[in-house]
């Protein structure tokens, strides 16, 4: 959409179970665009997996996002992976759409090349996402340490899960979409803003028995907890098993329903360990 720079890169469905991103460009794409530059659209990076409904690209059996440094062998995974950084490389910006599993906490994550501090702000996120307490990425080969050993600047965002998500929050981002592609060429350094937000490690706290979820009351978006405190219990057979909070921190991650029936290993509660 449009001509000239400055150029941005919008893409979502790298993980193909990810549906969010496709609503908010659906909504981006339902009214003209008034803005000076160019708008490349990647929806679906992932098609095969977001046909299957899977995360990985189903042919490799690759986490594309965890493959951008480090895949050599001729796949469908790596056509895929060089032709997305073949587009970056033509752009000045990248925004990377992402979703987890449940609802919760607007999430940014930047890769702090050049304005890409400036860019995250536009969304108004409520955390900023980072690798934990080592500062150091437990799994190489994401978008956001390519991009930065080539210098674009790059932004992802973490949305809650489409059937979670509030149209008030895709209309926020869709906000800050527009907002860049109004200002792109025009940025100035925000970063003590930047600095403001919290800064978390995502610790995810997961069911280890399929059963039904009922959360504890006094636990939602946003509650400070500690280590071991309550979030709620599995209901199984008759039996009641815990969930505690592995780690001190913000709850991120949680579905508001009182009580919801899970399977073993999925996400109860997402907790921001304070960086």
């Amino acid at each position: 959409i449009g001509s000239g720079s400055p150029k941005t890169f919008l893409i979502s469905g790298v993980h193909g179970n990810e549906k969010t991103g496709q609503a908010v460009i659906k909504r981006l794409l339902s009214e003209p665009i008034d803005f000076a530059g160019t708008l490349t659209i990647l929806a679906i990076a992932n098609p095969k997996g977001f046909d299957k409904n899977i995360r990985q690209e189903p042919v490799s059996g690759l986490d594309l996002n965890r493959s951008f440094l480090d895949v050599e062998i001729p796949s469908p995974a790596k056509e895929i992976i060089d032709s997305i950084v073949e587009t970056a490389k033509r752009h000045e910006f990248v925004i990377d759409l992402h979703n987890f599993t449940t609802d919760g906490l607007i999430q940014v994550v930047s890769n702090h090349v050049k304005n890409a501090d400036s860019l995250a702000l536009l969304f108004r996120p409520d955390i900023v996402r980072t690798s934990g307490k080592a500062g150091v990425l437990k799994r190489g080969g994401t978008f956001s340490q390519l991009t930065k050993q080539i210098g674009i600047p790059y932004v992802l965002l973490e949305l809650p899960i489409d059937t979670k998500i509030s149209q008030e929050r895709i209309e926020q981002i869709v906000s800050g979409l527009k907002d860049h592609l109004m200002i792109a060429g025009k940025y100035q350094q925000n970063s003590s803003a930047f600095d403001e937000i919290p800064k978390v490690g995502i610790r995810l706290v997961k069911a280890e028995k399929a059963g039904v979820f009922a959360r504890d009351k006094n636990i939602a978006l946003k509650t400070i907890v500690s280590a071991g405190d309550t979030l709620g219990e599995i209901r199984l057979e008759g039996k009641s098993i815990p969930v505690v909070a592995s780690h001190a921190g913000i709850v991120c991650e949680l579905d508001s329903d009182e009580t919801r029936e899970v399977y073993m290993g999925q996400t109860l509660v997402g907790i921001g360990e304070y960086i």
